[in-house]
C-alpha cells in the first residue's frame, strides 16, 4: 500500500465526507512513531547507532532509552540526536512530531539559531551537537544538552 501524503489527506478529511475517508482510509495508514522513523533512517543511511549516540553529547544509557522509546524524550534530547545523525531540518521536525514534540520555528530565536545550524552545517552523520551548543551558548541562547 502507498502511503499517501500528509496534505492529501488532511484535503480528503477537511472535504466532503471526511469521516468515511478515515473510517475507509486512514485507519488503513500504519501510526509512525519515532522509534520507527529513526531505525528506518539510521538503517538507510547506513549509520552506527552507538556513533550517533556518542555525538549526540546524550548520556549513553539514556539515549538508548529514547531511542527505544523507553523514555520519552523532550524536544531537545531528540533534536540533540537527530542533529548527530545528521538529519535535515525536514527529517528533524517529522522526528519531533513523531515524539509527539513541537517542530523547530522559525519565528524563535533559539530555533532560528537551531534551524540556522541545521541549514549550515551540511547533513553529514556524526555531527557534534557540542558545535551546535557552542553555536547556541555563542549567541547567549540555552544548548540542547547540558
Amino acid at each position: 500500500m502507498s502511503i499517501p501524503s500528509t496534505d492529501f489527506v488532511l484535503e480528503q478529511i477537511t472535504k466532503g465526507d471526511g469521516l468515511k475517508y478515515i473510517e475507509e482510509e486512514v485507519t488503513k495508514i500504519p501510526d509512525m512513531t519515532f522509534k520507527n522513523f529513526f531505525d528506518s533512517f539510521i538503517a538507510s543511511n547506513q549509520l552506527v547507532l552507538s556513533d550517533v549516540i556518542k555525538s549526540s553529547e546524550l548520556p549513553r544509557t539514556y539515549a538508548y532509552e529514547i531511542v527505544d522509546e523507553k523514555k520519552k524524550g523532550s524536544r531537545d534530547k531528540i533534536i540533540a540526536i537527530c542533529y548527530a545523525a545528521g538529519m535535515s531540518l525536514d527529517e528533524i521536525n517529522h522526528a519531533l512530531i513523531y515524539s509527539n514534540n513541537g517542530q523547530l520555528y522559525a519565528k524563535n530565536t533559539r530555533d532560528a539559531h537551531i534551524i540556522y545550524s541545521i541549514n549550515n552545517n551540511t547533513p553529514n552523520p556524526y555531527r557534534k551537537v557540542m558545535d551546535l551548543n557552542a553555536f547556541l551558548e555563542e549567541n547567549n541562547l540555552d544548548p540542547v544538552t547540558t
